[in-house]
């Protein structure tokens, strides 16, 4: 119903209203997700998953529980970020 009341009073389509507020919702969620995998790439001096698991193989980065949880959790934001363009294309 909030949707049919502020698309009169915008008078635009709801259905344009209903696709620019989600597409600035999911665009939002990216800059998140991306600026959480900004910084924890930035806390072990890699660009992703894959290099953290690099300098873990190479000694660079030392194997602690710490470590472990931000793999994950790289992985994690990763995929998210992944699902979320996707979506995003899809609009």
């Amino acid at each position: 119903m909030i949707f049919a009341t502020l698309a009169k009073q915008l008078r635009i389509p709801q259905r344009t209203l209903e696709k620019q507020s989600l597409a600035a919702f999911i665009g939002q969620r990216i800059l998140e997700v991306e600026s959480e995998l900004i910084e924890l790439a930035a806390k072990y001096g890699v660009k992703n998953t894959a290099g953290l698991l690099r300098a873990a193989r190479r000694g660079h980065v030392a194997d602690t529980t710490d470590t472990i949880e931000d793999t994950f959790r790289l992985d994690y934001l990763e995929t998210e970020r992944k699902q979320l363009q996707n979506i995003k294309r899809q609009l």
